[in-house]
């Protein structure tokens, strides 16, 4: 393998390495619901993507392309930085967004279907006091009284864990304006770490390869 397409996968590793994990954490905190362990599944979905991406679409050649078209090597780099964010985000947002609202609402759903398992529970104990408070003697005053406040405590439950479930159906992430508001965010994001962090991967690059060539004679 020749020097250059090290260098160029290289740079693609490292890119797909930082904008993977900046994608997943931003959107595991936009999705309002962040678990380490959703947030690790979206980073990995995130970088197994890019590193798709950077192996179909040759950024390298783009990049050096743009750099001999461009002579100001300030605005060579903004140029490439624009292309390789117009390039990895949109693709990898929608991915992470998808799999990011998929999971809180999965984990959402799980919760209230506990919550309304509970409620079951105690509606059928509800109902077995309603029908005992219904056959028990009047005169019977004290166990009367005892019926009564299980009966009320029940009712008192049952209430806060419907609130519970309501509120968890009201923080519901929905899918199109989560994915509208990370797209936008993640755009903005994408590009300076592209402008930013590619030059870095470039130097990075270079070191590790064109330097290790270099010193190869002085070696020997």
């Amino acid at each position: 393998m020749d020097t250059e397409r090290k260098i160029g996968q290289f740079i693609g590793f490292f890119m797909s390495l930082v904008m993977g994990f900046v994608f997943s954490l931003v959107n595991s905190l936009l999705s309002g619901h962040f678990e380490i362990t959703s947030w690790l599944v979206s980073f990995g979905v995130s970088f197994v993507l890019a590193l798709i991406i950077g192996r179909i679409v040759p950024m390298g050649k783009i990049d050096r392309g743009i750099h001999k078209k461009i002579k100001s090597k300030p605005a060579a780099v903004i140029v490439s930085g624009f292309v390789s964010n117009l390039i990895y985000s949109p693709l990898m947002t929608a991915a992470m967004t998808y799999l990011m609202i998929t999971l809180a609402l999965h984990n959402m759903n799980g919760s209230i279907a506990i919550l309304r398992n509970q409620k079951t529970i105690i509606q059928t104990s509800y109902s077995q006091l309603v029908a005992e408070y219904k056959g028990t003697d009047s005169n019977n005053t004290e166990r009367l009284e005892e019926i009564q406040k299980s009966l009320s405590e029940m009712d008192g439950t049952m209430k806060g864990i419907q609130q519970q479930i309501n509120g968890i159906e009201k923080s519901k992430p929905d899918m199109k304006e989560s994915m509208i508001r990370s797209e936008i965010m993640n755009c903005i994001i994408g590009l300076f770490l592209c402008i930013i962090m590619q030059p870095i991967g470039q130097k990075l690059a270079f070191m590790i390869f064109i330097g290790k060539k270099q010193s190869k004679p002085e070696t020997d």
